[in-house]
């Protein structure tokens, strides 16, 4: 996940005349992530308060423009005798500034008088999760506490926040409105809705939530649409996101899980690998998840059900199959799709696997810049990529470069080397890494850009290739409700 740091100057309120010193304080925290800044991961915002002093204001005065007396003007020169150094600063969280997660600002970190500075959590940023209950906490370079978030009192949700309001000199509250290098704006923050109670009225675009336990064994089931998953992506997404149950609660309330509702059920059209993620980490029932309404098919007959699917581009017609792995895809029986998340019930697709850690990692210099390929806004585009590993591998495709350093076979007997339907207890993160590894020069060769897919994909062509350095993934707009004209 791509950390951003950046710094806005802006107009900021005053809290108080404090003789010209600067004021730093934490003034917004997503402990959900927010859609509009670091790529939807945690983030902090940090505001230096200064007080007010016409010889270094704009010359706007009380009654000028309607300011009022609180309003503290952006410094018409350089600002230079407000900045603070904040190098030996750190941010913790609960578990304190002993812990090895906790940040530390690196040397040149600085943040002007009326600035703003978000951090993000990821690589450059902090590495604690947020979750209900935390505290964030900043430190100065000798240990002082200058400011704290207090406790959250529950986790926000996807784009609500916990922000001084009034802006920077006010309490903390969740508001339903983040404005990450920008002033704080109070807003209601929306009950959301019981997915079970309000099935009957729910529809497309709605969002409900729900706990595991209901989704599982309630009368409106979470159902799956994909017959198989990487086994080791799952435990991988696991370790990622949900080992414990902190860091579970922090993900599940700051994503949402796409849903068509059909036959009194939610069948997921995303996110398999983390749902059987969350199943295997023995947190679900701990967690709410939040689901969200991409279709109705409530109308759509049963017989035609997955036929709708399919044609819509919520369900993928063909799969791999367990009994003959390095085989291309088959055609899926629907009738036999899992009833359930445990990870058993599905089948280990390593092809899949070999997409997940190729594409979305970074493993002992292998930087993001140098991943597979680009997650563009298509269909299907992992299991498009995994369909070239496939055809590479065994020789059904002429595209595995001459110059990569393991050949086609060598690739294989390291990849058959690797257990099948592999457990949390026999997964060697660094093994499956690799040998995904193994595959960058496939990915890179010019060669597969466009390489043509079979008819059962809807792009047609292998979009995502890219050459290196790899620009960041785009953010994709939600999928639209359709219908075939079969239906309609």
């Amino acid at each position: 996940m791509k950390a951003v740091t950046f710094v806005l100057a802006t107009l900021v309120q005053s809290s108080s005349a404090d003789g010209g010193k600067p004021k730093l304080v934490i003034n917004e925290v997503s402990d959900a992530g927010t859609s509009n800044a670091c790529d939807s991961a945690d983030w902090i915002e940090l505001l230096n308060i200064r007080p007010r002093d016409d010889d270094l204001s704009t010359g706007l005065g009380v009654g000028d423009g309607g300011c009022g007396d609180d309003l503290l003007h952006a410094n018409s020169k350089d600002g230079g005798s407000f900045t603070i150094d904040l190098e030996g600063y750190m941010l913790c969280d609960s578990k304190g500034c002993a812990d090895k997660k906790a940040y530390t600002f690196p040397k040149g970190s600085e943040i002007k008088g009326s600035a703003r500075m978000v951090i993000c959590r990821g690589d450059g940023g902090f590495d604690f999760g947020i979750g209900g209950d935390d505290t964030v906490t900043l430190h100065d370079n000798t240990g002082k506490i200058l400011d704290t978030s207090g406790a959250l009192p529950d986790n926000g949700g996807p784009e609500v926040v916990w922000a001084r309001i009034p802006d920077g000199t006010g309490n903390f509250k969740y508001t339903a409105k983040a404005t990450p290098g920008a002033p704080n704006v109070d807003k209601e923050v929306p009950v959301s809705a019981d997915c079970s109670s309000s099935y009957s009225t729910l529809e497309a675009g709605d969002t409900c939530q729900i706990s595991w336990a209901s989704l599982t064994t309630g009368s409106h089931r979470l159902l799956p649409t994909e017959s198989s998953v990487g086994h080791a992506w799952v435990i991988r997404q696991m370790y990622d996101d949900f080992e414990t149950e902190k860091d579970a609660t922090s993900w599940m309330t700051s994503h949402e899980f796409p849903v068509v509702l059909h036959n009194g059920n939610f069948y997921l059209t995303d996110r398999h690998h983390h749902t059987v993620a969350l199943a295997i980490s023995g947190h679900a029932e701990k967690t709410t998840m939040i689901l969200k309404v991409v279709c109705d098919y409530r109308s759509v007959p049963v017989a035609n059900f997955w036929d709708e699917m399919v044609a819509n581009n919520y369900a993928l017609a063909y799969d791999w199959s367990d009994d003959a792995p390095e085989a291309l895809p088959g055609l899926v029986d629907f009738s036999k799709m899992p009833t359930s998340w445990d990870m058993a019930a599905f089948g280990d697709n390593q092809w899949r696997s070999m997409a997940g850690f190729s594409s979305n990692d970074k493993w002992d210099g292998w930087a993001a810049e140098e991943r597979c390929y680009i997650q563009k806004c298509e269909y299907f585009i992992d299991f498009a990529w995994a369909y070239l590993f496939t055809e590479a591998a065994t020789g059904k495709n002429s595209k595995w470069p001459a110059g990569a350093s393991k050949s086609p076979e060598q690739f294989l007997a390291m990849l058959r080397a690797l257990p099948r339907k592999p457990t949390i207890q026999d997964y060697d993160a660094k093994a499956w890494h690799d040998v995904a590894r193994e595959l960058l020069p496939l990915c890179h060769n010019p060669a597969v850009e466009n390489h043509p897919l079979p008819e059962f994909f809807p792009s047609g062509v292998l979009k995502g290739w890219s050459a290196l350095p790899l620009a960041g993934d785009p953010d994709c707009a939600p999928q639209q409700c359709g219908f075939s004209n079969m239906i309609v």
